[in-house]
C-alpha cells in the first residue's frame, strides 16, 4: 500500500475510514507529498473518508499544498488535533482554504466529530460544540467606514 511506504509521516487506520495522518518533525508537505497522501487514501478508500490530523510534531504546508487538500472532494472531513498555541495558529490556517476542517485540543472530540460527518449527507456545520471539547475562536468583525 502506497500509504506505508511514504518517509515523511505515519499514517494509520484507526477506525473504518479514518486515517490518522502523524507527520514527522520539521517536514516541509509541498504539493507533491500531499498528492502521495491523497493518492494514498484514494487507493485504500472508494467512498468518501475522513482524517485525523495529529499535529504532535512541527511541520508546515506550503499554499499549494493546502489547495491539493481542499480540492479532494472524497475528504469528507479533516479534524487537526493540536496540542500547543503555536500548532494551533498554524492548523486554523486550514480552516481558510476548506469547510470540512475542524481544530481540536480533545482527541475524542476530533473523532466523535469525525464519525458523525461520515454519518451525514451533506458538509459539517461549522458551529463551536462546546460539550465536545471544543474552545471558541477568536472572531474578527470588520466595520463599514464613511469616507
Amino acid at each position: 500500500m502506497l500509504l506505508d511506504m511514504l518517509p515523511f509521516g505515519v499514517f494509520r487506520e484507526i477506525e473504518p475510514q479514518i486515517i490518522e495522518a502523524t507527520i514527522f518533525e520539521g517536514v516541509e508537505l509541498d504539493r507533491y507529498k500531499i498528492e502521495l497522501i491523497l493518492a494514498g487514501l484514494n487507493e485504500k478508500y472508494r467512498k468518501p473518508y475522513a482524517v485525523l490530523s495529529n499535529r504532535i510534531n512541527r511541520y508546515s504546508h506550503t499554499h499549494e499544498s493546502m489547495q491539493a487538500v481542499a480540492e479532494e472532494r472524497q475528504l469528507k472531513g479533516m479534524a487537526i488535533l493540536v496540542y500547543s498555541s503555536i500548532s494551533n495558529v498554524a492548523a486554523g490556517i486550514h480552516e481558510l482554504y476548506q469547510d470540512n476542517v475542524r481544530v481540536f485540543h480533545v482527541r475524542e472530540a476530533a473523532l466523535e466529530w469525525l464519525r458523525r460527518i461520515l454519518a451525514l449527507e451533506r458538509p459539517p456545520e461549522r458551529l463551536v460544540d462546546f460539550k465536545h471539547g471544543d474552545r471558541p475562536r477568536c472572531q474578527v468583525k470588520s466595520r463599514a467606514v464613511k469616507l
